[in-house]
């Protein structure tokens, strides 16, 4: 369950009005910032302690807020019913959406990587290839996941529990203390280089659970370009975030 929000407030920065909200979270060190097409700008910060001067902070940071924003504006997701020829992506690449309907047939995904194709065959034209659609990628990601968990964990001399596929808004992955691992579904859209570097990332809080120097020292043994796959998510996340949901209501 997510921690608690304050109402959103509003501040000028760069010569505009920017909403944030502030948040108390359990497992902040310190304060952050986070950008997302849920939450818009959100300041996290420790469940303990005194405020920070916020406002302060944010004209501090106002440059890379704005870029941040604008970014994400820019990111224009597939609709939420994507039509024949929407881009989709998938390990990365873009694949052109084809839709096929066959009366009498079962809904099916079936992906042409030569071509860069991913065809979605359904019974009745009315029929939303969305279903169907998030059921291929979670699968594709299930499997994908799975796989470089155990090469991972292994490479790491460490165990888990169980390894679960969600849909968060926010989180690509995350390690229990006990060792329940959950990735987002949507690790299957960005490129195998980002997957494995977050499937690292949570295999390491097996190991250290917590974001000291040790545990950054032992993602980047077996992910050296951790940072660079970290920026990818950064820059191209919100798009990922929005596939298939854009146009969501609430």
């Amino acid at each position: 369950m997510p921690e608690p929000s304050t109402p959103t407030r509003s501040i000028t920065l760069a010569g505009r009005e920017v909403r944030y909200s502030v948040r108390r979270s359990p497992r902040a060190r310190k304060i952050g910032l986070r950008i997302s097409p849920a939450r818009g700008l959100e300041v996290v910060v420790p469940a303990r302690g005194h405020l920070p001067d916020i406002p302060a902070l944010l004209r501090e940071k106002a440059a890379w807020i704005v870029g941040a924003l604008d970014r994400m504006a820019a990111q224009v997701p597939p609709s939420a019913t994507p039509r024949d020829g929407t881009l989709l992506p998938y390990r990365g690449e873009d694949h052109r959406l084809i839709l096929r309907t066959v009366p009498d047939s079962r809904a099916m995904v079936a992906r042409d990587a030569a071509a860069g194709t991913i065809t979605v065959t359904l019974p009745d034209a009315a029929d939303s290839p969305v279903p169907i659609l998030e059921w291929w990628y979670r699968e594709e990601a299930r499997a994908a996941l799975n796989a470089r968990a155990q090469v991972f964990a292994a490479a790491l001399g460490v165990t888990y529990a169980r390894l679960t596929i969600r849909d968060g808004r926010s989180r690509w992955g995350s390690c229990s203390s006990v060792g329940s691992l959950n990735f987002s579904w949507r690790l299957i859209l960005a490129p195998p280089t980002v997957l494995d570097y977050v499937v690292i990332h949570e295999l390491a809080h097996r190991r250290e659970l917590n974001h000291s120097p040790r545990f950054w020292a032992i993602v980047a043994a077996h992910c050296p370009d951790h940072w660079a796959q970290g920026r990818w998510l950064k820059d191209h996340g919100a798009a990922l975030m929005a596939v298939l949901r854009a146009g969501e209501g609430g």
